[in-house]
């Protein structure tokens, strides 16, 4: 058995059993009888664990060696007395609060005594004795009380000297407000918020104090969120309370006048941005977007865009978030354009008003609706109709999304139902739009696209499909123009591998994508199978400048009959 190291080293090992009071009991110079100790079956080394990893020499917890195995040293450290206490390295700073003192652990603690009831056989003259006393012993008793609560009643009567009014009508004796502490102001500076609460130093700190304190600021209409706690100055002084308010301001909440603040607010929450927009076959819109922010609440948007040049329009459109309901988000359009025609080379008037719904479902699956009432003129005619929309999505589906995906799917799939005033009935169009993306290497991405609109019946002609243009440009097919030919149903397909060439890590991204694109537009009662597919393919370029929020690309793609055509988007078209 391998001698285990004792706190005690320096000392002779042999003579440790020799000292007085030792456990063992052993004689000084009397030779130790060899002790023989089972090991367990997984070898575990017979030594005592005098030195725990990471702890300093003579610095041990004083616990099992080995759980029902060995025992551990019996000597304690030499710089204490105790195995519990840690070393006094010195007093606390002056600024700490200090806790209530208590009994030294180090001084034996004082005798406990126990009552104990002996149960004994009382005399016959005892009896009697306990008789006669207990009923002017319990009179006694009832008196002591009855008097006792009168008291208590005129000692906490209003006006009285012990108690201090609270302007809120509660009362709590002997509590009083000693500090107020104001958090999270910007513009007020902390006397004003004090003066809000209508609270000064000293004043009774009843048990509605803080309600009281938040109702008076919340009146005020200056703040948007006011958190009110009490807290007590020290452990021991109870009777001083340090009365803490968390507010957020409202904008504007430095102006008094309420017409003032409207404003100031009204200013803070107005965004204006830029429109610059391109569609292959209409042409570059541009305009300004006027937009106020948390108009209805947090979250929400008023905004009004106004677009001149390829797409002339002017909308006023609403979006708030709705919580705890069935939808989680609402959004409502009116609207009013023209834009002209890339196939028949005429304007198209639009006027409508749309209300549309969306609510998150579980596993990424998410939930759109929209109704929407519009008036389109085209030639010499002019359309009334009502169109409802149900979209199911899967991840996070955007029509042109600015960002790379990887190794990802997301699918829109959905059902479109046209009811044209006067019109023979309406008409259902299915819509699928399904996109992979799947990482090849190190950045190297491979993404693929299947889109498909159908139709029941004919559809005006305003309402047909294009066929031709940059997916990110609003087109379905590289290589021919926006409009080369329309259909009631369309089906495309494109196929992309992007090789970015700059790191990830880099500010601004450069790289390169090859792609091949496949569809066909025809009219509704037709089979796809007999209508008509074009194909195009090229290669392009993609960068995506500093700061700028969404990639530019530049692609060349041809046609089998000869033709090729550039084409310039802002971000991916899928």
């Amino acid at each position: 058995m391998r001698p285990a190291r004792h706190p005690g080293a320096g000392r002779a090992r042999g003579v440790q059993q020799g000292r007085a009071g030792h456990a063992l009991d052993r004689s000084r110079g009397t030779a130790d009888r060899a002790v023989h100790v089972r090991q367990h079956r997984l070898r575990v080394p017979a030594a005592a664990l005098a030195h725990p990893p990471g702890r300093a020499d003579r610095v041990d917890d004083h616990g099992p060696a080995a759980g029902r195995r060995l025992a551990p040293g019996a000597d304690r450290s030499i710089r204490r007395d105790d195995d519990g206490e840690r070393i006094d390295h010195g007093g606390l700073p002056p600024n700490v609060l200090q806790l209530p003192g208590g009994p030294d652990r180090r001084t034996p603690p004082p005798p406990r005594y126990r009552a104990v009831i002996v149960p004994h056989r009382l005399t016959a003259p005892a009896r009697r004795a306990v008789l006669r006393i207990t009923p002017v012993a319990v009179a006694t008793v009832i008196v002591t009380l009855a008097f006792g609560a009168a008291f208590a009643r005129e000692s906490t009567a209003p006006g009285s000297p012990t108690s201090e009014p609270f302007p809120g009508g509660a009362l709590i004796a002997g509590e009083t407000v000693a500090e107020i502490r104001i958090h999270g102001n910007l513009s007020l500076p902390d006397a004003e918020v004090v003066a809000l609460t209508g609270v000064t130093l000293g004043d009774a700190a009843g048990p509605d104090l803080e309600k009281t304190v938040r109702q008076r600021l919340e009146a005020s209409g200056r703040f948007e969120t006011v958190d009110v706690r009490r807290r007590y100055r020290s452990l021991t002084a109870t009777d001083q309370v340090a009365l803490v308010i968390v507010v957020r301001e409202r904008p504007g909440a430095r102006f008094s006048n309420p017409v003032m603040r409207a404003l100031a607010a009204a200013g803070r929450r107005l965004m204006v941005a830029p429109i610059l927009d391109h569609r292959e076959g209409y042409g570059v819109a541009y305009g300004a977007l006027t937009s106020f922010i948390d108009a209805f609440g947090p979250g929400s948007r008023l905004s009004v865009p106004a677009t001149w040049g390829g797409h002339k329009r002017i909308a006023l459109e609403m979006e708030t978030p709705i919580r705890g309901s069935v939808i989680d988000r609402l959004w409502a359009v009116g609207s009013r354009g023209r834009r002209r025609h890339p196939y028949f080379d005429m304007d198209v008037d639009r006027a409508r008003v749309a209300v549309a719904a969306q609510r998150g479902l579980s596993r990424g699956f998410r939930m759109n609706g929209e109704a929407t009432w519009e008036e389109a003129r085209f030639a010499d005619r002019a359309d009334r109709f009502v169109r409802t929309v149900a979209y199911l999505d899967y991840g996070d589906y955007r029509a042109t999304p600015a960002n790379a995906r990887r190794n990802t799917v997301v699918v829109r799939a959905g059902i479109e139902r046209l009811a044209i005033e006067g019109g023979a009935g309406a008409i259902t169009r299915p819509r699928l739009d399904a996109r992979v993306y799947r990482a090849v290497g190190r950045q190297a991405v491979l993404a693929a696209r299947f889109f498909f609109a159908g139709a029941s019946a004919p559809l005006p002609p305003y309402e047909r499909a294009l066929l031709g243009g940059s997916p990110a440009a609003g087109g379905t097919l590289r290589g021919w123009r926006a409009g080369a030919a329309v259909g009631d149903r369309i089906a495309a397909a494109s196929m992309e591998l992007r090789l970015p060439i700059t790191s990830v890590l880099s500010e601004g991204r450069i790289g390169l994508r090859f792609f091949y694109d496949t569809a066909a537009v025809y009219d509704a009662g037709r089979p796809i199978r007999n209508a008509r597919f074009r194909e195009g393919a090229g290669a392009g370029v993609f960068f995506l400048p500093p700061r700028f929020g969404f990639p530019m690309s530049i692609d060349v793609a041809g046609d089998p009959e000869g033709g090729a055509r550039v084409h310039v988007s802002a971000g991916f078209g899928f």
